[in-house]
């Protein structure tokens, strides 16, 4: 089951944190505990294990769960699970998303990943700018030149449908930066 929170539900849900703590948004990093937001389980109501193996469409129903979560390079955000937090930034949405036990940084995901060809992406993969930025892969499009990812930077997280894997920019930053990666502990199924 996919869960969508939207800008509204997830404004009520740091309001009810801060009534709960009494920390107002903005105000200095914390973690935010589970007991703080409420959470849906992934498809089929099976969720890995931290560092396990992970399905292909429990990373993307992962990823799905923060669309619309606000950046913050300090802040920490519960997985769906309520397994961890992770920092909301791109790095941790992927850490997130692949129910990674660690916090890595664009420059070392490379650690748990390993190299694939452009046309072999499927969802669950990433778009690596180790340098830089990262996104989570989707799905392509029928035509194999469209797809659709995840991002979260510089604002909130978001799905962004109809990328072309031949335009100068992916994310506001150049395409041939982008290296094709995947997951090391990733399972088909």
């Amino acid at each position: 089951m996919r869960r969508n929170l939207t800008r509204a539900g997830l404004a009520l849900a740091l309001a009810l944190a801060g009534a709960v703590t009494g920390v107002e948004v903005g105000s200095p990093a914390r973690a935010v505990t589970p007991a703080e937001v409420a959470v849906t389980p992934t498809r089929g109501g099976v969720a890995s294990a931290i560092d396990g193996p992970i399905t292909r469409a429990e990373i993307v129903d992962r990823a799905e769960s923060w669309v619309d979560v606000p950046y913050s390079p300090t802040d920490l955000f519960p997985d769906v699970g309520n397994s961890r937090v992770y920092r909301r930034d791109c790095a941790g949405l992927v850490a997130m998303a692949w129910h990674l036990g660690s916090d890595p940084w664009t420059g070392t995901l490379p650690t748990v990943s390993t190299p694939i060809r452009r046309p072999d992406l499927a969802p669950g993969d990433i778009l690596l700018d180790a340098s830089a930025h990262v996104i989570l892969f989707d799905r392509w499009e029928p035509d194999r030149v469209h797809f659709s990812y995840y991002s979260l930077g510089p604002t909130t997280a978001r799905h962004v449908t109809h990328a072309s894997i031949d335009k100068e920019t992916l994310d506001g930053r150049p395409n041939s930066a982008y290296q094709a990666r995947r997951y090391t502990r990733v399972v088909t199924g």
